[in-house]
């Protein structure tokens, strides 16, 4: 009996419609989640947010048929301090093994 094949890598990948967010701004942040150049719908994503001040915010969305889960995150620089705020982000799939991607942006 051979070893069943092993399952496919989640391919995460991060980013911000923009570097950096003065007061007030919308930052969109999009995770595109795809196994190799096919998006993957239905993937169960967790984002957090660890803001400059060093609490964490968190979302879990999951992905829609074009691979991508959004979240659209208000900046409130008192509340959550100025400087660089890392985005971290994990997704899984039944039948793949977890995948994950970071990306920072800038408060000020």
């Amino acid at each position: 009996m051979g070893t069943p094949p092993a399952n496919p890598v989640l391919s995460v990948t991060v980013s911000t419609d923009k570097a950096s967010y003065g007061k007030r701004e919308t930052a969109i942040i999009t995770a595109h989640v795809a196994d190799g150049p096919t998006p993957v719908g239905g993937a169960e994503v967790s984002i957090k947010i660890t803001i400059a001040k060093g609490d964490q915010l968190s979302c879990s969305p999951t992905t829609s048929g074009n691979g991508d889960a959004v979240w659209i995150y208000k900046v409130n620089n008192k509340r959550d301090g100025i400087g660089t705020f890392t985005v971290n982000v994990t997704a899984s799939k039944s039948g793949y093994d977890s995948g994950s991607g970071a990306t920072t942006f800038e408060v000020n």
